[in-house]
């Protein structure tokens, strides 16, 4: 045989060596949906998470000090009054959570004793934006699409 006929079946050996997956591969199937990870400086993109729905624990994101959205979660107020349906910011949780923010500036205004400002949010993308005063509690809610952002720091210690 010749040197270019070696070289040839060499090749085609080669070649279908390759053509083969390796018998080493992992079985562990890889994540289809990973949250970002939270941060504790800067303003996260809050628009990022709660995408890998349906959550069966209460799981939370964001950023401790500027507040934290949990997913598959709504959150009830403490006085059942102080909630308020904003649903025209419901394009997206960062425009509701903005809107929501935004109060903080009207309530220092007012001079009424019952007035309350929006402390959290209950979020369905597209459907709901809506504020809430004090944390009463929140509910798992897995699979419902429900998120709630919640301001623990304006909670009076």
């Amino acid at each position: 045989m010749s040197f270019k006929m070696y070289t040839v079946i060499l090749a085609m050996i080669a070649g279908t060596a390759f053509a083969y997956p390796s018998r080493n591969c992992s079985s562990t199937p890889t994540p289809t949906c990973q949250e970002p990870p939270n941060q504790t400086t800067g303003y996260p993109d809050y628009d990022l998470f709660c995408h890998c729905s349906p959550y069966t624990k209460q799981t939370s994101w964001g950023n401790p000090y500027l507040g934290l959205v949990t997913c598959d979660t709504k959150c009830t107020p403490k006085n059942p009054t102080q909630r308020e349906a904003h649903n025209d910011k419901a394009d997206s949780l960062s425009t509701c959570m903005n809107a929501c923010t935004g109060s903080f500036e009207k309530a220092k205004r007012q001079s009424d004793d019952d007035y309350w400002f929006c402390h959290g949010v209950n979020f369905v993308e597209g459907q709901l934006c809506e504020f809430i005063g004090s944390l009463g509690e929140k509910t798992l809610a897995s699979g419902s699409g429900n998120n709630c952002f919640y301001i623990d720091g304006l909670d009076p210690q």
